[in-house]
């Protein structure tokens, strides 16, 4: 699959989880899927976007650990993860690395006890 540079489909209610098939977008580069009611793990698979800069998956129901395949995209520079469901996950090493690289915006719920542990977090909910 090829050609598709945009998804965005925020704000739809959406309920479900994520495609794996959406890790075989070789020219994605925004992925928009917040504020929705998607639910389940974030898919692995999308750390094979290699051209992905922004992943927005903020305001859903994802649970589970945070992938660190996440951590092998080399253009990523805006991961949103805030206010979701995640319960006592850090946040991986691997995205954390890509800080000191294009990564410049990284939200998660860092605030709340028992939620994301993230020392590299831009921004904490």
């Amino acid at each position: 699959m090829t050609d598709i540079t945009t998804i965005s489909l925020r704000n739809n209610q959406f309920e479900g989880t994520i495609p794996t098939i959406l890790g075989k977008l070789d020219d994605i580069q925004t992925l928009n899927l917040d504020h929705n009611n998607l639910s389940g793990t974030v898919p692995t698979e999308l750390g094979l976007c290699f051209r992905l800069s922004a992943l927005h998956l903020h305001e859903n129901s994802f649970t589970g650990a945070i992938p660190s395949q996440l951590g092998d995209l080399p253009v990523l520079s805006n991961l949103r993860l805030e206010a979701n469901d995640f319960s006592g996950v850090e946040m991986p090493p691997q995205i954390c690395a890509l800080r000191e690289d294009d990564l410049s915006i990284l939200t998660s719920d860092c605030k709340k006890t028992n939620q994301v542990t993230c020392d590299c977090c831009t921004e904490c909910h």
